[in-house]
């Protein structure tokens, strides 16, 4: 029965999306009961979709174009529309894009979680506006930012159009700040909570063998990859700050505060001396789970658990906020409840079949099948009603990998993906609790990213003031890294030389044109403190 009645809805859904007749009922001239005739076959309306290649599909799951999952959509969407897929290199999404819209063959659809791709695709008129296909064409997704206006205006750009279409994932979590909870009982620490502690205790954690095998072999902190950016979230550097009338300021003071940091925490043995050379963060983050690093910042999971458990059955990470600095008290980077993704090319020939494959893709039924795949086959409902897979082995091999062909799915309003696993091992366990303590401590509304606004809807500069902001700011930030190794070079130093470099090579002008900008867009900001309602 419940597979009939999820057949039902899809059904429902795709004529809803086709545009069945509102004349149910009344047989259509020469099709109809009595004509003698067979039903005319639907012409289907061709279209293309881009699509991630991650290079990870199974081996023997089809192709990026076919699949198992390619001819699901098509059988089980609207039915007078053919979606063929174009798959884009991942790490090569501008290449390829720039390679196709010159030869003419662009998909009709072109997804990508790049902004600063998207805005190139807008201001060289590549694409469309969406306002007119989205009132005439669409049902589910003009309901959507009908109900969360918010979207639409993180889809717009200067001169008011919508041109984009995306999704709502909810708030959550993007990088872990996690401290060695074991490493403070032994030295009798506490969790830092200032600048002046987060140094002590940095210090401690070089100096006292904190994992007692009698060597100076641990450090308290790193100065590469995301553990660097926290201690410059904790100052509220990152692009863009603005000010309470939410207008832009260029952060010197700031920038200089958390070098500042930076050095003593160099100066005090508290790093790896050579943390220049880990210009990914690898080391640090291999370090950590090597069980010779106190406080590390990034990306954490199971997997990466296990790891330190393997190296220290005694490890204790526990998730830390960010110290409390004289400009105020930050979240490390959280990722937007929203995000605009989709956008039309302007020579799609059908956009009004490419905007019924977005109402499809975008709608919950769709999302439910592409994620947890055929109910019977691959899930089964458990006792919350929510799917529970059946067969791990068979889930990954033949669902896990087709995330991209629905990116435009709101997982927000499948509040099954929140559910706990029913059963659990100890590590998920105790990963699911540091999971748990990193939310309360980071999705906290007192203590918000260390932005203002959610940088969807920032500017893209001009070439010419691109490039300008690009090549000083490396320089700048070599004349930042030398004042932290450098003896007797002080920070003063390094701040008069960074903004005598930035004025000298038109820095003044890309700061212009950001004043400008927020100023004259100041109703089109959507801010942080706003993503709060998503959690």
């Amino acid at each position: 029965m419940k597979k009939l009645r999820h057949a039902a809805l899809l059904a429902a859904l795709a004529c809803s999306l086709a545009a069945c007749s509102q004349t149910a009922g009344k047989p259509e001239a020469g099709t109809g009961e009595g004509s003698g005739d067979s039903p005319k076959p639907v012409e289907k309306k061709k279209i293309s979709v881009m699509v991630y290649d991650r290079n990870n599909l199974p081996q023997g799951e089809g192709t990026y174009e076919k699949n198992r999952w390619t001819e699901w959509i098509n059988e089980n969407g609207p039915k007078d529309v053919q979606v063929s897929f174009v798959p884009v290199p991942r790490g090569a999404v501008r290449d390829k894009l720039n390679t196709m819209f010159a030869s003419g063959s662009a998909p009709d659809l072109i997804l990508d979680f790049d902004p600063a791709i998207r805005n190139d695709l807008v201001t060289q008129k590549l694409v469309m506006p969406l306002d007119e296909i989205i009132e005439k064409h669409s049902v589910y997704y003009k309901d959507l930012i009908k109900k969360h206006p918010a979207l639409a205006k993180l889809s717009a750009k200067e001169d008011g159009k919508n041109y984009m279409v995306g999704r709502i994932d909810g708030l959550d979590i993007n990088h872990y700040v996690l401290i060695r909870n074991d490493w403070l009982k032994k030295l009798n620490l506490q969790v830092p909570k200032t600048p002046e502690e987060l140094l002590a205790v940095a210090k401690a954690f070089a100096d006292q063998d904190p994992d007692g095998n009698g060597k100076k072999d641990t450090y308290g902190i790193a100065l590469s990859g995301t553990s660097e950016n926290i201690l410059t979230y904790m100052y509220q550097t990152t692009y863009p700050v603005l000010d309470k009338n939410l207008e832009y300021v260029n952060p010197w003071e700031q920038v200089k505060a958390s070098n500042e940091l930076k050095k003593k925490l160099y100066e005090a043995g508290a790093v790896d001396k050579d943390f220049l050379t880990d210009t990914t963060g690898k080391k640090a983050e291999q370090d950590f789970l090597a069980g010779k690093l106190g406080i590390w910042g990034g990306n954490f999971d199971v997997k990466k658990l296990t790891s330190l458990k393997t190296s220290v059955p005694t490890a204790e990470p526990v998730p830390m906020a960010l110290p409390k600095t004289q400009f105020g008290q930050y979240a490390p980077e959280l990722g937007s409840p929203m995000s605009p993704i989709g956008l039309i090319n302007r020579d799609a020939k059908h956009p009004d079949a490419v905007m019924k494959f977005i109402d499809f893709i975008s709608s919950p039924e769709t999302g439910k099948t592409l994620y947890y795949g055929l109910e019977g086959v691959h899930w089964k409902a458990g006792e919350n009603g929510c799917p529970q897979i059946i067969d791990e082995a068979k889930y990954k091999q033949e669902v896990s990998w087709n995330r991209d062909y629905f990116v435009l799915t709101s997982k927000y309003f499948d509040k099954c993906q929140k559910e706990k696993k029913p059963t659990m091992t100890e590590l998920e366990k105790e990963f699911d609790q540091i999971t748990e303590e990193a939310r309360k401590l980071y999705l906290d509304v007192n203590s918000p990213p260390p932005y203002s606004v959610d940088k969807n809807v920032v500017p893209t500069l001009p070439q010419d003031l691109f490039v300008i902001k690009q090549n000083t700011e490396t320089g700048i930030k070599d004349l930042w890294v030398k004042s932290i190794v450098t003896p007797g070079y002080s920070m003063d130093q390094a701040l008069a030389d960074s903004q005598s470099m930035w004025k000298k090579s038109g820095g003044d002008k890309v700061d212009q044109y950001y004043a400008t900008w927020f100023k004259d867009n100041k109703q089109r900001l959507v801010k942080v403190t706003d993503w709060y309602t998503f959690k």
